[in-house]
Parts: structure tokens; C-alpha cells; sequence
């Protein structure tokens, strides 16, 4: 059996790489409190409320309730938003999303890396 040209093996780590980059990593997802915390608009939430989860962002927790836009629409459509009484809900998820910016050095240093000439 032949072994790889270093430019195919080249090629599939490029690809397995981007893969790995784009598919696997856009959010982080972390246990949260149910109780009133600051969250951004662009903060996603998971929430378990009996056998329903709804994924939400532009979240708003209060003592009582907790408000958000479905993940799906956009985070300025304040008709949109749902809510929950805070006694309803089993637990939460805190989704923390990679930066663009960091993607985009990944990127960079990927082609960069797997474009220069073989010697």
C-alpha cells in the first residue's frame, strides 16, 4: 500500500481541521444558577422547563420570571419574546459562543499553515 503524498495528507488535515473548527466548536455550554444575573443579547440560554427545552437568547432573569427571544429570531424582535415563571423552570445552560475574531485567526494560521510550499 502506497503511503500519502505530503500534499494529500496536506489537504485532508486542512480539511479535518476546518471541520473541527466550524462544526465543533461555536458554543461552550456551562450549568447555570436559575436566579437574576447580567446576560447579553447575544447570550444563549437552554432552559429545561419539564419535558420542554427552549433555547433562547436576549435573555432576561428576574426574581419571578425569565424572558427571552427564540434562538431562531432575531434578537431585536421584542414581540417574539417568551417567558416563563422561574418557579417552572428545572434548570439552565449557559451557552458562551466563540468570538469571531478568534475563529478568524484559526482560519488564518490554518490556510497559512497548510498553503506554505513543501520543501
Amino acid at each position: 500500500m502506497r503511503s500519502p503524498t505530503p500534499r494529500a495528507l496536506r489537504l485532508f488535515l486542512t480539511g479535518l481541521c476546518l471541520a473541527l473548527d466550524t462544526g465543533c466548536y461555536p458554543v461552550h455550554w456551562k450549568r447555570g444558577e436559575i436566579k437574576p444575573m447580567p446576560l447579553g443579547r447575544l447570550q444563549q440560554l437552554k432552559i429545561w422547563s419539564s419535558d420542554t427545552v427552549f433555547r433562547w437568547h436576549a435573555v432576561i432573569i428576574t426574581y419571578d420570571s425569565i424572558t427571552g427571544v427564540p434562538y431562531k429570531m432575531s434578537t431585536k424582535c421584542d414581540s417574539c419574546r417568551l417567558g416563563l415563571r422561574l418557579s417552572s423552570v428545572d434548570s439552565i445552560r449557559v451557552g458562551y459562543p466563540s468570538s469571531p475574531a478568534k475563529n478568524i485567526l484559526i482560519l488564518a494560521f490554518l490556510v497559512a499553515a497548510f498553503t506554505a510550499p513543501l520543501h
